[in-house]
C-alpha cells in the first residue's frame, strides 16, 4: 500500500475548500419506502437526485462561507460515533459541482 503523500500545507488547503450550491435548487423531503429522503431538483436540467438524510445535512454547510472542515467537524458531532473522512467529503462535493449543482 503506498504512503500518503498529502503534505501538510495541501491538507489544510483542502479542508478549507468552501462550496456554494446554486440558489436555485430545491429541495424537498419525500417518504420512499417507509424512510425519508430529500428530493433535490435542478430547475435548469430538470433532473432530480435523492439524498439521505446525511447527505442532506451536509448541503447546509455547502453556502460558500463554510469550509469542509467545517461540515466535517459538524457532521462528526452530530452523527457521532460516525466518522467523515475528507476524502469522502470531497468526492460528495466533487459529485455536486460534476452535477452542476454547486461550485467552489
Amino acid at each position: 500500500m503506498p504512503a500518503d503523500t498529502t503534505s501538510p500545507r495541501d491538507l489544510e488547503r483542502r479542508k478549507l475548500l468552501k462550496i456554494r450550491l446554486r440558489r436555485d435548487v430545491e429541495i424537498k423531503p419525500a417518504k420512499y419506502e417507509g424512510r425519508t429522503y430529500y428530493v433535490v431538483k435542478d430547475p435548469v436540467s430538470l433532473r432530480y437526485y435523492r439524498l439521505k438524510d446525511n447527505e442532506h445535512f451536509l448541503l447546509r454547510f455547502m453556502d460558500g462561507k463554510q469550509t469542509l472542515e467545517d461540515a466535517q467537524k459538524a457532521y462528526e458531532k452530530h452523527y457521532r460515533p460516525d466518522r467523515l473522512k475528507l476524502e469522502d467529503l470531497e468526492g460528495f462535493a466533487q459529485q455536486l459541482i460534476k452535477a452542476g449543482l454547486a461550485a467552489i
